[in-house]
């Protein structure tokens, strides 16, 4: 059984906050609001939180590669 005051682990999130979404790009909050004011990244606003969808800051890393090509 699920306790609904848990919270779910990381890897289980399909959105996160504006602190976990920069945390996990390695990048400051501010640089991550000023690239969703500029429509570079995904959003999602619920109520007054802003969050960012998984799939969405994968698929935009994916897009923004450079090198490694063999």
């Amino acid at each position: 059984m699920i306790n609904a005051d848990s919270k779910p682990p990381e890897s289980l999130k399909i959105l996160l906050s504006i602190k976990e979404a920069a945390d996990s790009l390695g990048i400051s909050e501010r640089q991550l609001r000023y690239m969703k004011n500029k429509r570079e990244v995904a959003h999602v606003r619920i109520g007054r939180r802003l969050l960012f969808p998984v799939a969405d800051l994968e698929r935009w890393i994916n897009e923004h590669k450079e090198g490694g090509e063999v």
